[in-house]
């Protein structure tokens, strides 16, 4: 979808949002598209729309064709909406740096998503973009109920129970059903909503 969106900007000259080619992927409605031009939030990735809960945002390295976070979406459950925040292409306008790109995905995730706590999740070297949404988020007034970082081993390494603790967390914030065992600590012993 990212490829997709970022061909069409370079050869159209036209910046789409991905959510509405991934509503209407058709020739036709594209064409309609890049003669009328897109107001919708330019950042924002369908990973999975369906469900009624706050969307989890992954952050910036989304993988090809989001491969990175389908396997979760798929894993929340057809109720937990999964949105990609990154960009389709890089060109004249795009942001420089760590704290004009979170400003960028912020103003989108505001129009996408306005009310609501906000749910984030970010692999790796997106963990710098993710902390710096998280604190502009924040600073609008907005809820983070959620800053999951994945592959940022740190000064100790990594646990051998990562991805369990990881997914067991998101599931347990967003509400999700199939968060049935007991938490595990995680970050210095903080586990959501209480302290071990």
């Amino acid at each position: 979808m990212i490829d997709l969106v970022g061909r069409l900007e370079t050869l159209a000259g036209v910046r789409l949002g991905p959510t509405e080619i991934y509503e209407n992927p058709t020739p036709r409605h594209i064409a309609h598209l890049l003669r009328k031009g897109s107001d919708t939030p330019k950042h924002i990735i369908p990973i999975q729309q369906s469900g009624a809960r706050p969307p989890l945002f992954a952050v910036h390295i989304l993988g090809t064709n989001e491969e990175y976070f389908r396997p979760l979406a798929q894993l929340l459950g057809p109720d937990q909406p999964v949105m990609g925040v990154s960009f389709a292409s890089l060109g004249p306008d795009s942001p420089v740096g760590v704290e004009n790109t979170a400003a960028r995905y912020c103003a989108d995730i505001n129009a996408y998503y306005p009310e609501g706590p906000i749910h984030l999740i970010a692999v790796s070297l997106a963990s710098y973009l993710a902390v710096e949404l998280a604190h502009q988020l924040k600073a609008g007034g907005r809820d983070v109920a959620t800053l999951a970082i994945i592959d940022a081993a740190g000064p100790g390494g990594r646990r051998e129970d990562t991805s369990a603790v990881i997914i067991q967390h998101i599931c347990c914030a967003t509400g999700c059903t199939i968060c049935a065992w007991p938490m595990l600590p995680v970050c210095s012993g903080v586990t959501h909503g209480a302290e071990t």
